[in-house]
């Protein structure tokens, strides 16, 4: 027992180790906050770390710097600031720990399934079919982020279902409320899964011994979001920020980001969540169909309990409402749903555990060595190479990485603002797309960017600091009104990239400064 026990934990380090390689190979294709691109030009990603920069320099998000994402994940960009203030070098490192701690975990959940052996050889996959979907985006998206936090306390509620007979401890009651703290303050709208959870784990207890265990149950899950969310109340308190934190993540995201556009009426939001979901599968069949393909078959399996089946359906559930509530769909809301896909190698694992035993027991002991040195290693060969190799050609982004640096607008822009030295930058009338990257410069004024958010104050303040001439540079995608650029002069002018709603982008300097 302690032999197979030592032989799982030693395969299990290894598959670590190679869940660490496969997600720095594939994030270094896929991502476009790797090395191997230029810049990654997508401007969520570019607020995040702008917003990383700013707090750096001592900045109160939410009441100095303004955009509605979590404090989590603004924290999280402040330490990849630390590495570079001018690359996404940081970033591309968060996400290879992130996303390899995804992959381990739902290796331990394909082999609670089936064996260690199928588990191994679903991770190059796994990561190829997820990394190179358009759901993936540019990388660094809060739902990749969140990926390993939704999935371990599913992880570990089949570990409950399958192997403990439904028993929870405390410290996986603490942990699932903790992670699901962390998600919320990360992004609430990715609380589906790892809320799901936690009813499956209140309803458990209550099947062990009635209604006290559920709120047993229950009280230790609020214990676990009370860590996770503590921290934040208390940093917002004593920097003075706490009201502008719970007014610009919770009251403009539930009430202005929601509701920007007219109220729709229930029938009009269910075929606006339907419409987004359907969307969604279309854009990614990589990923969605093979979901859908394990989802149907865990309903219709007579290997599973009602308990587990209600538990995956839960959780797909109320993953679709929360993500999709809004009736809104962009392409990265869905890669959310990533925390479910190793459902599909659960249902692979356990149709080809049988014929793998059986194959296997084709070879004696002393023909072993033809599985061991002429199989096994065409076939770890052919599933971890060809997905990682085929990810250079097939993500998304691989036509981004041809620009020269200096062919970029943000680099064009940057060598000019970088002759000043301690330059100021106000990025106006439209999203962050990653000109404070390029140069290195961290935001200084709130509304450093124009938000997606239907707020009055966004374009009057952002109208205010260019007509006082509060920033050094102001780069736009329109030329600025004489009546509005009085205080500034234009510098130099660049092609924006095709594609875009805009064909142009201009960069002002102060007039005191140009002359």
């Amino acid at each position: 027992m302690k032999s197979a026990s030592r032989h799982r934990s030693s395969f299990d380090i290894h598959a670590l180790y190679v869940c660490l390689f496969v997600s720095s190979i594939l994030l270094f294709f896929c991502s476009k906050c790797s090395p191997f691109y230029p810049l990654n030009d997508w401007p969520d990603a570019n607020v995040f770390l702008s917003a990383g920069k700013g707090m750096l320099e001592g900045k109160v998000m939410y009441r100095d710097l303004y955009d509605h994402k979590g404090p989590l994940l603004f924290a999280l960009h402040a330490l990849c600031a630390l590495v570079s203030t001018d690359s996404f070098l940081g970033v591309w490192i968060l996400e290879i720990l992130l996303f390899t701690l995804f992959l381990f975990i739902a290796y331990k959940l394909i082999e609670l399934y089936s064996n260690l052996v199928i588990a191994f050889f679903s991770i190059g996959i796994l990561g190829f079919i997820l990394l190179t979907s358009l759901s993936f985006q540019m990388g660094d998206s809060a739902e990749e982020l969140a990926l390993p936090m939704m999935l371990y306390p599913l992880y570990r509620l089949m570990v409950s279902l399958r192997r403990d007979e439904g028993r929870t401890t405390r410290w996986q009651l603490g942990i699932t409320g903790f992670l699901l703290g962390c998600v919320f303050w990360l992004k609430f709208t990715l609380v589906g899964i790892p809320a799901a959870v936690c009813l499956m784990l209140a309803w458990l207890g209550f099947k062990q011994n009635g209604v006290r265990s559920a709120l047993v149950s229950i009280g230790w899950m609020l214990l676990g979001f009370a860590a996770a969310t503590l921290p934040w109340l208390v940093q917002y308190v004593i920097q003075g920020g706490l009201t502008d934190m719970l007014k610009v993540y919770l009251y403009d995201n539930l009430f202005l980001y929601a509701g920007a556009e007219e109220p729709l009426t229930l029938l009009a939001q269910l075929k606006a969540i339907c419409k987004s979901v359907l969307s969604w599968i279309r854009d990614n069949p990589a990923y969605t169909l093979p979901l859908l393909a394990g989802a149907g078959w865990m309903l219709l399996s007579k290997r599973h309990s009602p308990t587990e089946k209600t538990a995956w359906v839960l959780c797909g559930l109320l993953g679709l409402i929360t993500v999709f509530f809004g009736g809104r769909y962009y392409l990265y809301y869905g890669f959310a749903f990533g925390a479910l896909v190793p459902l599909f190698f659960v249902m692979l694992g356990q149709q080809l555990n049988k014929p793998l035993i059986d194959f296997l027991g084709l070879f004696p002991d002393r023909k072993m060595w033809i599985v061991e040195f002429l199989i096994a290693p065409v076939v770890v060969v052919l599933l971890f190479s060809l997905p990682l190799i085929s990810s250079l050609w097939l993500s998304p982004n691989q036509p981004y990485n041809r620009p020269e640096r200096e062919e970029m607008m943000q680099y064009h822009f940057a060598e000019i603002i970088n002759e000043k030295e301690d330059a100021t930058l106000l990025n106006y009338g439209f999203l962050d797309w990653g000109f404070y990257t390029a140069a290195g410069v961290a935001p200084h004024l709130k509304y450093y960017h124009l938000a997606n958010m239907p707020l009055e104050e966004l374009h009057s303040e952002q109208d205010r600091y260019v007509r006082e001439g509060l920033s050094d540079f102001v780069v736009t995608r329109r030329p600025l009104s004489e009546e509005l650029g009085g205080k500034y002069t234009l510098v130099d002018t660049c092609p924006a990239p095709e594609g875009l709603w805009f064909t142009d982008v201009y960069l002002y300097q102060l007039t005191e400064l140009a002359d």
